[in-house]
């Protein structure tokens, strides 16, 4: 099948100076988890050539120092499309931003995403963030900037414009995504308040993003919940491995179905036939956190085995279908079974700035 395999995402490692209280893998300057330099340049020469976009995120991508540069370089040899997801802690000065962001501009670094919000506002100073994107845009980078909402916070998209002042013209993207309660904010920020129900539907990263994570396992999507078996594809693989495991991931009941109908219809299937109970769509923050919900709810996860066994047969026959129709891309499968208009906008916003 010819689920089009879009972006290909390194977690470089866990480890990041800041401690965000919506962090959904955890990271802090205590964490260890680390690729090792020689196995993404290796693996970066095996990605599937199918992949039009490389993505470098964290963790802080940026403490993998030099090293991050020779990334960029790999995958513009093989041109692919570069991006870099940061919180711009670095950037405290113009002279600090330029030389630590110049040197990936002048290797071919397509994008930069900046995650920053009210959470990593405790962190990060805004005015780091307004001096990287007035440094990347000098050095021609295209330039987006992703947050995270719920009712508290107050750092809106249209708010971060006003902000950057002059430059404010400059970013291409600032997007907006609801608060999903995974990692950390599953403990840190369990009593905030959704600012709208967030996207439940098809997943458009599963399959045609896959990641390989700082824990060295080969995910199946961005991995926003890196510590789960269900979405590994291979611990541990041997980089020339990457193109052949990909491909057989597309065959996997799971991901299809992720890809088709996304988690929470999954769950709600399951919860139909076995009289289970799980929260309103109003009560789960997306996609993610109904994929976490999916696979640690004990009275779901029990039967979600046999489900995708009976369900088999039919995902991969409304594959083979869509492929026949070339309606076998995320835009067409979101709106076909997509749950509202409204909730494709939201993700399209959010995918703007997703750190893959």
């Amino acid at each position: 099948m010819a689920i089009p395999v879009s972006s290909f995402a390194f977690h470089l490692t866990y480890t990041c100076p800041l401690a965000c209280a919506h962090c959904c893998f955890n990271s802090s300057p205590q964490v260890a988890d680390r690729l090792d330099p020689a196995f993404v340049l290796e693996a970066i020469a095996h990605i599937p050539e199918d992949v039009t976009l490389v993505a470098f995120t964290g963790g802080e991508p940026f403490l993998h120092g030099r090293n991050l540069v020779r990334y960029v370089e790999a995958a513009k040899s093989r041109s692919f499309k570069t991006r870099i997801v940061t919180s711009g802690y670095f950037a405290t000065s113009e002279r600090a931003a330029r030389l630590r962001f110049q040197p990936l501009a002048d290797a071919g670094l397509d994008e930069l995403s900046i995650s920053w919000d009210d959470y990593h506002e405790e962190f990060v100073a805004f005015d780091c963030v307004r001096t990287l994107v007035q440094t990347a845009r000098e050095a021609g980078v295209y330039t987006a900037i992703s947050s995270v909402q719920s009712v508290e916070t107050l750092w809106t998209a249209e708010r971060i414009r006003s902000a950057l002042g002059d430059v404010g013209s400059e970013v291409e993207i600032i997007s907006e995504s609801g608060l999903n309660l995974t990692g950390r904010a599953e403990t840190d920020l369990k009593d905030a308040t959704f600012v709208s129900n967030g996207y439940l539907g098809p997943c458009p990263y599963v399959l045609t993003g896959p990641t390989m994570s700082a824990k060295n396992k080969l995910l199946a999507c961005c991995g926003v919940i890196p510590d789960t078996k269900r979405l590994t594809i291979r611990e541990a693989p041997d980089p020339e491995e990457i193109p052949e495991l990909i491909e057989a991931s597309l065959r996997n009941p799971l991901f299809t179905g992720l890809f088709l109908r996304g988690p929470y219809s999954l769950m709600e299937a399951i919860a139909r036939k076995h009289d289970v109970t799980i929260p309103p769509r109003d009560k789960v923050g997306g996609n993610c956190e109904a994929c976490k919900l999916l696979f640690e709810t004990p009275t779901i996860e029990a039967h979600l085995d046999a489900y995708l066994k009976d369900m088999s047969i039919t995902f991969l026959n409304e594959m083979l279908l869509l492929e026949s129709l070339e309606l076998l891309t995320p835009k067409h499968v979101m709106g076909l079974w997509g749950n509202s208009s409204a909730t494709r906008t939201d993700l399209c916003r959010h995918e703007a700035g997703h750190a893959i």
